[in-house]
């Protein structure tokens, strides 16, 4: 139906949405994923939680607290990512628009620390829908936003917050199972998952064929931390007499670093 492809005909401002990872019967982090409403110039605003800090499973250990809005159509505009792990707090603010995704990551060796910024910019397809690892909240938009057949595959653009780069994403439903008195599409997508679609086409469930990695749907009320991110970023060096800053871009595949240079007037 058409009217899966808005955000504001398939979510309402305050839904919220909560899961818990396990591996077997170990709970080892909860996300949640709540809908703001709409916001300032058209846009829509989703607010995510992910809390793994003092998780036992690999190196998860940490705290992510972030906005990101959208347009009607689920595609992102700007993200603000803030995170707190076991060697400080980050903060990732990117924009998105005009085949380019740009701006900024700043790192902070403790919590409320000052931090260094380094500038961004990638190759960004129009299109592309955000994702990162472990905010199944960006999963549950997209599917909820994009209509998938019963039979055969579909496929779409994924923009991996991570690693700065867009990558091919295709699912299609394998069969059907019932759970609680509803019946669920289960989608095999290019992650190797098993996604539980309800009739809502929201995410109920996600496993790994094979695997003891369980993520569920459960009612979870919001929690009352955030985190902040580091404290102002390292600011541009003040003005020197005899000295210019030129900024500059160094290219690297896909990514760019940019970077200021101080020097010498005529040079």
């Amino acid at each position: 139906a058409q009217e899966r492809a808005t955000v504001e005909a398939r979510w309402s401002p305050g839904e919220t949405r909560a899961m818990v990872f396990r591996v077997g019967e170990t709970e080892f982090g909860r996300t949640w994923f709540r809908y703001d409403g709409p916001s300032e110039g058209g846009l829509h605003r989703f607010r995510l939680l992910l809390d793994c800090e003092g998780s036992k499973i690999g190196s998860l250990d940490y705290r992510l607290d972030a906005d990101l809005f959208v347009d009607s159509g689920g595609h992102p505009r700007r993200l603000e990512m803030r995170a707190r792990v076991p060697s400080g707090e980050q903060l990732l603010v990117l924009d998105y628009g005009e085949g380019k995704a740009r701006g900024s990551i700043i790192m902070a060796e403790k919590e409320g620390a000052p931090g260094t910024t380094t500038q961004l910019e990638a190759e960004y397809p129009a299109g592309a829908r955000v994702f990162a690892n472990n905010l199944v909240g960006l999963l549950d938009l997209h599917f909820s936003l994009t209509p998938l057949p019963d039979e055969g595959k579909a496929e779409t653009k994924l923009f991996e917050t991570q690693r700065l780069q867009a990558i091919d994403y295709t699912a299609s439903v394998v069969r059907t199972e019932d759970l609680d008195g509803t019946r669920y599409r289960i989608v095999a997508d290019s992650f190797g998952e098993e996604i539980w679609l309800g009739p809502d086409d929201k995410i109920r469930r996600i496993s790994i064929p094979g695997g003891k990695l369980r993520i569920d749907l459960e009612e979870t009320p919001w929690p009352e931390w955030n985190v902040a991110g580091p404290a102002a970023a390292s600011p541009r060096p003040d003005p020197v007499e005899g000295v210019r800053h030129v900024d500059v871009t160094i290219p690297g595949g896909d990514v760019a670093l940019a970077a200021t240079l101080s020097l010498p007037e005529g040079a």
